[in-house]
């Protein structure tokens, strides 16, 4: 299954085209209007041409200090949503046998993503710098209330909707969370038939969804859908790549127990 429906490069990479235009092109068309009204006051008046010359450099000087700033700040917006999350994706990539693609330069924009496969279903790995440049660039640290949210999609039907989620997880139902019963636990939630909610609160199920809250030290939810499995989390200081390359391998496990097929053992 495509991984269109939830890959978010494409948006990021038209707003970063969008944003560039609107940063370098207005401006150059405002210069350039203030060059030619130069010009032209200058022919119908007979003004001295250092006037207009003055106007006009002034006018170009607009333009190339723009620009400069454009460049600057695309660096800037790059870093932020950047950090250092390429090198730790690429590690993660290496663990999962997928190699990290770096997004290219103009599209500033775009979020650190690691995009795969794995048994068949695609994957999304992504990092979100929560608090910018008040954030460390480090994945893995933490600055007072802010650090990088990890989440992970992948592209693997259930059939039905469910959701796991510590006990007494606040706002659960701002969070989507389906109301459901502490098994083992795990708060289980789950809509669909009573086979599919017996493979939902299955004893293999909840194992899984126990090593991946254990890896990554409980996220906020797991959502398991008719197109997807995720979870997202803020992530714990001292977060490896290991962790989170393990977390997606849960994921993959979990998806086939509630589509009721048998594991191989991973």
């Amino acid at each position: 299954m495509s991984l269109v429906h939830f890959d978010t490069r494409k948006l990021s990479r038209v707003g970063s085209v969008i944003m560039l235009v609107t940063l370098l092109g207005l401006p150059v068309l405002l210069g350039l209007l203030i060059a030619v009204f130069a010009v032209g006051i200058g022919l119908q008046s007979e003004l001295d041409w250092e006037i207009i010359g003055t106007v006009s450099a002034v006018a170009a000087c607009w333009i190339v200090g723009q620009g400069l700033f454009t460049v600057c700040l695309a660096v800037l917006i790059r870093w932020v949503f950047n950090g250092r999350a390429p090198e730790f994706l690429s590690a993660v990539g290496d663990q999962l046998g997928s190699t990290y693609l770096p997004s290219p330069r103009w599209s500033f924009m775009e979020k650190p993503g690691l995009y795969g496969e794995l048994g068949g279903h695609d994957y999304r790995v992504q990092l979100l710098r929560y608090g910018g440049v008040l954030a460390p660039a480090q994945v893995g640290q933490s600055r007072l209330i802010f650090r990088w949210i990890l989440q992970i999609s992948m592209a693997c039907p259930t059939g039905f909707k469910a959701n796991y989620s510590p006990p007494g997880t606040p706002f659960g139902g701002l969070l989507g969370l389906v109301p459901g019963e502490v098994e083992d636990g795990v708060d289980v939630g789950a809509h669909g038939t009573d086979e599919q909610y017996a493979l939902a609160r299955s004893a293999e199920a909840l194992e899984n969804v126990k090593a991946a809250f254990e890896a990554l030290i409980q996220p906020v939810a797991i959502f398991a859908g008719p197109d997807r499995i995720s979870l997202s989390v803020h992530v714990p200081d001292g977060m490896e790549p290991a962790q989170v390359s393990a977390a997606v391998h849960r994921l993959a496990s979990l998806g086939r127990i509630l589509r009721g097929e048998a594991l191989d053992g991973e």
